[in-house]
């Protein structure tokens, strides 16, 4: 099979798959240029840095939230509309991060910031910056609020938003329920000491380090006797 360059192929191809390509590859590109930029232009909140050390996963949070957002709309938003859409993304996720913490919501991996408040933003998104599409008609004829096209289709947008966020609660509490009565909710006292961060994903933060490291000096000294 011949190989080709994947920048020959974008040229080559015909018209409306370039459109598709080249918008696909310079959205996905340039959010994930601006979600580094962003984080590494607040060096000093420490949000991002912690003890003179780069907090890589939170870096990998925002990369991640940005792409989630325009994951979506990426054939229906010009490039410069996904550098915002990126870079909102970015902020709400960062900034969503503590604020889930400081309700005590347990998320070790941060998903309902990246996937659930970034998602919900790109859905967002599509009903402001979209414009018709003219080749496989996703936005069924209608434009974006800030492209002439009124309230409908961001409308649409936040009514799907809110479908899926309560289906997701529902089921989740179905089963949640379900799992409750059968085998219970509650794990072993020595495994909620130590708590589930660390137990099922293996994750050590400022929040459970030092129970960690009490933790194991007890099990040494009650080893000795």
């Amino acid at each position: 099979m011949e190989k080709r360059n994947p920048s020959d192929q974008i040229f080559k191809e015909p018209m409306h798959f370039r459109f598709v390509i080249h918008s696909d590859y310079l959205s996905d590109l340039l959010i994930e240029y601006l979600a580094i930029w962003l984080w590494l232009a607040e060096e000093e909140n420490n949000f991002y840095v912690k003890d003179g050390i780069h907090d890589v996963p939170i870096l990998m949070n925002a990369v991640m939230g940005s792409l989630v957002a325009i994951s979506g709309g990426c054939t229906i938003v010009r490039p410069w509309e996904a550098l915002v859409i990126g870079m909102v993304a970015a902020l709400l996720v960062l900034f969503s991060i503590p604020i889930i913490d400081s309700l005590h919501i347990d998320d070790p991996t941060n998903t309902f910031a990246v996937h659930g408040v970034a998602g919900a933003w790109g859905m967002l998104a599509i009903g402001l910056f979209s414009v018709k599409d003219n080749m496989r008609n996703y936005t069924r004829d209608l434009n974006g609020l800030f492209k002439g096209g009124g309230w409908k289709l961001i409308g649409i947008q936040a009514m799907s938003c809110g479908i899926l966020f309560s289906w997701s609660i529902l089921v989740s509490s179905i089963l949640l329920y379900i799992v409750h009565k059968a085998i219970g909710m509650r794990m072993p006292l020595e495994e909620e000491i130590l708590g589930p961060d660390y137990v099922d994903h293996c994750l050590k933060h400022d929040g459970n380090a030092q129970i960690i490291k009490s933790f194991k000096e007890k099990t040494k000294q009650m080893r000795r006797y």
